[in-house]
């Protein structure tokens, strides 16, 4: 098992859940004198072993109590649990990597390239005040979701595909319907069983550590609750919010069960002060206040736990309907899962709305419709989870875009098995992501598109459209050589192509992409390879045709001769001018920073549905660049991302950078660099640079120009889908 753990450390890891499984088979608690144990011993060490080569190890122990114990290990259980249960980490100053994408973080406590945001010193005493968020005390890339209909518990590895590695499977007498779970500091979970009118905390194995006593007095018996999170009492004793939903309360019970604080009245629905109707959340926010989510009232109120007034109250200009999640953030701003209007909103102290995405209207999928969310979970890396009981789905709120969606059926162990039960074979796991249908190929659009005949006037496409020669090559067909001069340009009619710079494939083209259009201004060395990756078929345009073309169009002839001029430009900065690379990098960073300011007082109206198109992107852009992105395509540019990896032996990683900044904005305006110019120019950089452009060139063009840089070892293109 490759793992950044030691040998003993995975071997403890195997013992822990083996114990933990056998006690809860046998009902009994287990030592190394029980006379199980040396069967217990010698096992751990097969299964280590076996772990080390394969994904899934059988267990098996004989002459237990007069049975044979029967489960299966996954390796992705033990490292997930290896995880879960290191201490987490305490930072002074942010680290050097992004613990979710290892990407350098700059001294910075948000990562640039995937969004995740790391506990600041100053944060992290404001939260000792705080209740528990939501998403407990989860490492980076986990997510815990309760499961109400199937009585479980999943623990999801999000980086792994959204991998089951753990779940907790509850006989109903034990837990009949639960609807909420936090992960505690203390590595055991705390659940809200809605229909068994109940909270306890648990194990990994479900067994009980502590149960709220419903029958210590006539108010502490509950009904429905729909909530619980982890707090600290006032002498910091662990305590617990509970949101009585159906007694149309919340209080706060220590862990001897005693009720430290409370507001509505018990089993009365009401709106004025000191009354709830059904609520669905609880928070304490870091001044010591409790923000309660009001659903049947359609509110969400701010209480002073002293004086038990109202001091703050959500008002935006479209009113809330059946709210069901509100958490205030650490910079002031509340986030709110408005159910009744299907939207997640953000708004400021004084209700002015920040953010909306509407995550589900008439039109759209009814996949995507979740009427009776359980609640939201804001994760690390600013994504936002919403579930109810029969699906989960994860939407990036600032781009407004569907990360992921699963009906909670199709989630589970890859390899589970109940105890002593070995299947016959492995369950499948169908994903129930939504996918992107290709539409179908239309040349005359995708002539439109080629940067060369762009503003040409109809009957100029008619007229190319009869110089083209259709083509079909196998797969390993050469179409394209580094180093030769070419006069053709290519079409792809159906099947893949791949891009090769010095015999390694550093990009694929498919249906509808066009590349080698450059060879019909300009006759140059071409800067890589292209092949066929599968059959392929292709149109073909070669120059003579085309220039018999536009000799008769003037006006497409003047912009071919710009275009000609760019192109020699474009040759000359590959030739070497190094030193103009900084200088135009230099240049910028002030043009990008003036751009900025000037759009700061400029109201975005940005859509708020939320996109299920599936993206590519990776960058995270602002509301600003969002806003410049949205213009440029509609002013017909094509929007881009350009991941570059550098040379490791190169010296000059910054002088690269610049050329490749030079070279973009022969393309178009470049709109983001991650890392930003400003740290570029200060060599505070890694192997991996992502920049953002908006331009009219094609995607093979970009890629072309780009794997053209000495040293820019791997070089990928993506579109980016706003």
């Amino acid at each position: 098992m490759t793992s950044p753990f030691t040998a003993e450390e995975i071997r403890t890891e195997i013992q822990d859940i083996l114990v933990g499984l056998l006690q809860q088979h046998t009902g009994k608690e287990l030592h190394s004198s029980s006379p199980e144990w040396q069967g217990l011993s010698q096992e751990i060490k097969t299964v280590q072993r076996v772990l080390g080569s394969q994904e899934v190890a059988q267990v098996r122990i004989d002459n237990l109590a007069g049975q044979t114990f029967k489960t299966q290990l996954q390796r992705s259980s033990i490292e997930a649990w290896m995880r879960l249960n290191a201490p987490p980490p305490d930072y002074v100053r942010p680290p050097q990597r992004c613990p979710g994408c290892n990407n350098l973080m700059l001294d910075k406590w948000t990562c640039g390239s995937c969004g995740v945001e790391l506990v600041s010193p100053e944060i992290s005493e404001q939260s000792k005040r705080a209740s528990l968020d939501p998403r407990g005390a989860l490492p980076v890339g986990y997510l815990l979701l309760a499961d109400p209909k199937r009585r479980r518990v999943l623990f999801v590895h999000v980086p792994a595909n959204h991998e089951i590695v753990w779940q907790i499977n509850f006989e109903e007498a034990l837990c009949q319907e639960p609807v909420s779970a936090q992960f505690l500091p203390d590595h055991q979970i705390l659940i809200t069983d809605r229909k068994g009118h109940r909270v306890f905390v648990c194990n990994r194995f479900g067994r009980k550590s502590w149960t709220y006593d419903n029958a210590a007095t006539d108010h502490h018996a509950l009904s429905q609750p729909c909530k619980a999170l982890f707090c600290r009492g006032p002498e910091g004793q662990p305590s617990y919010l509970i949101v009585d939903q159906g007694n149309h309360r919340v209080l706060q019970v220590n862990a001897q069960q005693e009720i430290e604080w409370s507001y509505g009245l018990r089993g009365q629905a009401g709106k004025n002060e000191g009354y709830l109707d059904s609520p669905s959340d609880i928070q304490r926010t870091a001044q010591g206040t409790y923000l309660i989510t009001d659903t049947g009232n359609h509110r969400i109120i701010e209480i002073n736990p002293i004086t038990q007034k109202i001091v703050w109250e959500a008002n935006p200009r479209e009113k809330l309907k059946f709210p069901v999640s509100a958490q205030r953030r650490p910079n002031g701003r509340t986030l709110i899962l408005d159910g009744g209007n299907h939207r997640i909103i953000e708004i400021d102290t004084s209700s002015s709305l920040l953010e909306e995405c509407v995550y589900f209207k008439a039109e759209m999928d009814p996949r995507f419709r979740i009427d009776r969310p359980l609640g939201l979970i804001r994760r690390e890396n600013q994504n936002v989870v919403i579930q109810n009981e029969d699906r989960v789905f994860e939407v990036m709120l600032l781009h407004k875009q569907l990360q992921w969606f699963s009906l909670l059926t199709d989630l589970r162990l890859k390899h589970f098995s109940r105890i002593s039960e070995i299947p016959s074979e492995s369950v499948s796991v169908k994903s129930s992501a939504p996918t992107l249908i290709r539409s179908s190929f239309n040349l005359p659009d995708t002539l439109k598109r080629v940067s060369v005949f762009q503003d040409a006037p109809a009957d100029f496409f008619d007229k190319i459209k009869l110089c083209l020669r259709f083509e079909e090559h196998p797969a390993g067909k050469i179409l394209v050589r580094e180093g030769q001069r070419g006069d053709t340009m290519y079409i792809i009619r159906r099947g893949t192509v791949e891009v090769l710079k010095d015999f390694q494939v550093v990009a694929s083209l498919h249906e509808g992409e066009i590349f080698g259009e450059m060879a019909l201004v300009l006759s140059e060395p071409r800067s890589a390879t292209v092949r066929t990756q599968s059959t392929a078929q292709l149109y073909k345009l070669n120059k003579l045709a085309f220039e018999s073309v536009v000799q008769s169009y003037p006006e497409v002839y003047e912009r071919i001769k710009k275009i000609a001029e760019a192109r020699r430009a474009v040759s000359d900065i590959k030739a070497n001018p190094e030193h103009q690379g900084t200088e135009r990098l230099q240049q910028l960073v002030e043009s990008h920073k003036s751009r900025l300011q000037a759009l700061r007082n400029t109201r975005l109206n940005r859509p708020s549905q939320m996109s299920t198109t599936p993206t590519q992107a990776r960058l995270l852009y602002s509301a600003i660049e969002q806003h410049i992105l949205l213009e440029a395509i509609e002013q017909a540019y094509t929007p881009l991302e350009v991941h570059v990896k550098i040379h490791p032996r190169c010296r000059m990683k910054s002088v690269r950078i610049s050329l490749l900044v030079m070279l973009l904005e022969k393309h178009g305006t470049v709109i983001k660099m991650n890392p930003s110019a400003d740290d570029i120019l200060q060599e505070k950089l890694d192997l991996d640079v992502s920049l953002a452009l908006v331009t009219r060139s094609s995607r093979s063009e970009i890629l072309e120009d780009a794997s053209s840089i000495a040293e820019i070892e791997e070089v990928s293109v993506l579109p980016i889908n706003l």
